[in-house]
């Protein structure tokens, strides 16, 4: 399944830009070229083996989208499996961050949190959109802090608009 270009508020997805590349902290090991990759971040297909999934064995696990530029972001949409089919890996304990200025380290002065979520009773498998602090961003990060080994994101879409007026339009990936 595709991933929308485009919200119901006519957001654009930032993750699907041209200039837009994915990072993360790991990724599991074996897998990579035939699944759970990096570059599936926001490759701009749903599908399991189209996910990444972190190899990370430390408290915290982490995955990015470099946006290229800088924009407004507004909302940030992730699951672990999008059509529910698998429930494992899944994330319940994490924060969205971004920054215009990049820093390896989550705990540095140029992250700003602007969503978190602690709910071990209810993982986010299927794709969920949250809606974050508005802020003007060039990277966002989810940094998963529940168990980061194992953890899987099958995409992650990155919804807002440019600074000014100019249109902005996402390729397909």
């Amino acid at each position: 399944e595709l991933v929308p270009t485009k919200d119901d508020e006519g957001n654009v997805n930032l993750a699907l830009l041209e200039a837009a590349k994915p990072n993360a902290d790991s990724t599991i090991a074996g897998w990579c070229p035939a699944r759970h990759c990096l570059e599936f971040l926001n490759d701009g297909f749903y599908n399991n083996c189209r996910s990444w999934i972190t190899n990370s064995g430390g408290p915290e696990a982490w995955a990015e989208i470099d946006l290229g530029a800088v924009y407004v972001v507004k909302k940030v949409a992730f699951g672990s499996d999008h059509c529910g089919n698998y429930k494992d890996r899944a994330a319940t304990k994490f924060r969205i961050l971004t920054a215009t200025q990049y820093d390896k380290d989550s705990g540095a002065a140029t992250w700003k949190e602007v969503f978190a979520y602690d709910k071990a009773d209810s993982p986010i498998n299927q794709t969920n959109t949250f809606k974050v602090k508005e802020s003007e961003a060039g990277y966002v990060r989810i940094s998963v802090l529940n168990g980061a080994a194992g953890v899987r994101i099958d995409e992650i879409e990155v919804y807002g608009t440019a600074l000014t007026g100019t249109a902005v339009f996402p390729q397909g990936k």
